[in-house]
């Protein structure tokens, strides 16, 4: 499969004259058609080395003093030291259960909505052959949302998924030819970074996409004309139509199930978009409705980190854990010390303070200040050692 690159490409001068950015990205184009030999050619790659239990659904993790035991829904229980959950964004409504029953406070406050858009390949085409995939960033003049492309399907179609019950579109692409169609479909999605007291946006997300599905009976199709003019596309305009759709969905009004704010960024965004590749806000255009990407649920983490000199000259390696609130204060080094990197040792430290061996912690919102690469830095540090550490 050819490689294709942002590098080269005049498409970002022109993006940034048009207040769009491009992402950098390197793309190799598989093909939805080529999934199931991939997958093969991986699972045959590591099954000596790993054993795969298919077709096992994980009911419960209990904890115990040794590590973890895994209940599957056959009545299975597999005991181990460590465990890594991996459920997917479809899984997260499972993930959260268990992260409450084992106290772990989780966050997910960000969720992703949008249309998926179809046109003729022509339109894009001289974006398409060039860097395959475009991911274009938008910020909106008038919410100053943050509005992007995403999974471009050139000569691809658009298919319906289904996720936990909730019916939302995508897109394929594929490898072989025969299996092209006339258009390229990619989603235009709105983040929405969601604040206290709310902190569960993949529901809010879910309620966008059940709506969707109580009019339509699934996934709803707009043309782009029909919706700037605030009128619904019923099966007689479909009819006349010039784009083809891909994917058979009902007609109506994609007005009526996502919310103003963000279908006003993506009406926007269209006409962005058209500067970089006239045709996009043409009024055959086609809007596919709801398509949700949901949050991954996360822990909060934080990188706890210990200089040689707090465990007597024995390195310790970066670990990610779970962090309590409110933190601990930093026990291992004086200012000086922790500069010098373990050359001198001093008093632990009951004060909070940045460790320059360390940008990644962050203590009271300070900025990080770059550690020291060389002796001469290191000495000039460790003679001003009246000065305060920043």
């Amino acid at each position: 499969a050819k490689l294709y690159s942002t590098e080269n490409s005049e498409l970002k001068t022109k993006a940034l004259q048009n207040n769009l950015h491009l992402l950098d990205a390197k793309v190799r184009h598989l093909g939805t058609d080529r999934n199931r030999q991939i997958l093969q050619h991986l699972y045959e790659y590591s099954r000596d080395a790993i054993e795969t239990r298919f077709f096992t659904e994980v009911e419960n993790i209990e904890t115990t003093e040794e590590g973890f035991i895994v209940v599957t829904g056959n009545g299975g229980r597999i005991s181990c030291r460590d465990i890594v959950l991996a459920p997917g964004r479809s899984g997260s409504r499972w993930m959260s259960e268990i992260c409450e029953k084992l106290n772990i406070r989780t966050m997910s406050n960000r969720v992703d909505i949008g249309v998926r858009v179809e046109l003729p390949a022509e339109i894009f085409k001289h974006i398409t052959d060039d860097v395959y995939e475009s991911k274009l960033v938008y910020k909106t003049d008038r919410y100053n949302d943050v509005v992007r492309t995403f999974c471009m399907n050139p000569y691809g179609e658009v298919v319906a998924e289904n996720t936990n019950g909730i019916i939302t579109v995508n897109g394929h692409s594929y490898a072989d030819e025969d299996l092209h169609t006339e258009n390229t479909n990619f989603a235009l999605l709105v983040t929405n970074q969601l604040t206290e007291p709310f902190n569960d946006s993949n529901e809010y997300g879910e309620s966008i996409a059940r709506l969707s599905n109580l009019l339509g009976g699934g996934v709803l199709m707009q043309r782009f004309g029909d919706l700037v003019k605030g009128r619904r596309s019923s099966e007689r305009r479909m009819e006349k139509c010039y784009t083809r759709p891909t994917l058979k969905a009902t007609p109506g009004d994609l007005s009526l199930v996502i919310p103003k704010r963000q279908l006003d960024s993506i009406i926007e965004m269209i006409y962005a978009l058209d500067k970089v590749a006239p045709g996009m806000a043409n009024a055959d255009t086609l809007l596919y409705g709801v398509e949700v990407k949901f949050s991954c649920l996360r822990p909060p983490l934080r990188r706890r980190w210990r200089c040689g000199s707090c465990t007597r000259n024995r390195p310790s390696p970066p670990r990610w854990r779970y962090s309590g609130f409110p933190p601990r204060p930093c026990h291992s080094l004086s200012a000086v010390s922790c500069i010098a990197g373990a050359t001198r040792r001093s008093a632990p430290c009951s004060r909070w303070h940045r460790c320059p061996c360390n940008p990644a912690l962050r203590i009271r919102g300070r900025t990080p200040r770059a550690r020291p690469r060389n002796s001469a830095r290191i000495r000039r540090a460790t003679r001003s050692a009246s000065n305060p550490l920043r």
